[in-house]
């Protein structure tokens, strides 16, 4: 989960200061640490009755762990989607003529609509 949980953390940093197509180098190490992950929670399932009944406190401690990394993954979706919108908004821009800054960007070259 620690892994998982950089990973995250680390795309979600990349996001937020615009690095997209770096982000794409993380997938697959994400993708690795994630199938771990869902495999660690299938082998927790099968044993815990055991562990609920020797080691509780270990149970207590994988929940309130998993609980931060949802929380984590909400702020991450979060930092995706403001991406999203603020890439949407600058093809608009760009397919309305008003390149980045709204003025001239797009002097010079062919109208295409």
């Amino acid at each position: 989960m620690d892994e998982l949980i950089a990973l995250v953390e680390r795309e979600t940093a990349l996001i937020r200061e615009g690095k997209l197509f770096a982000v794409k180098e993380l997938e697959p190490k994400k993708t690795r640490a994630a199938r771990e992950f869902i495999n660690g929670l299938e082998a927790v399932k099968k044993i815990r009755p055991t562990l609920e009944e020797h080691a509780p406190d270990a149970i207590y401690r994988l929940r309130r762990r998993h609980a931060e990394f949802r929380s984590m993954l909400q702020l991450s979706l979060a930092a995706l989607a403001t991406a999203k919108h603020e890439s949407d908004e600058m093809l608009e821009a760009i397919s309305a003529g008003r390149g980045l800054g709204g003025g001239s960007d797009l002097a010079g070259y062919p109208d295409l609509g």
